[in-house]
């Protein structure tokens, strides 16, 4: 899948790629404070908790 566009908001659970909400369950990783990650579940299914789909955000400092 080719990602055009993200939006990620642990605050409100909402996960949309290209436009679009995920239904699946995936796991985002978000930078965190002190260089420490933030991690979300989001849709998660009680039935399968295996594994499921992850995406990594990081964000490079030395351009800000």
């Amino acid at each position: 899948m080719c990602i055009r566009s993200l939006e990620a908001d642990i605050d409100r659970d909402i996960l949309k790629i290209n436009g679009r909400e995920v239904q699946e369950p995936v796991v985002v990783t978000f930078p965190g404070p002190d260089g420490w990650p933030l991690q979300k579940l989001f849709n998660a299914d009680p039935a399968n908790p295996g594994k499921h789909k992850q995406i990594d955000i990081t964000v490079n400092n030395t351009l800000l």
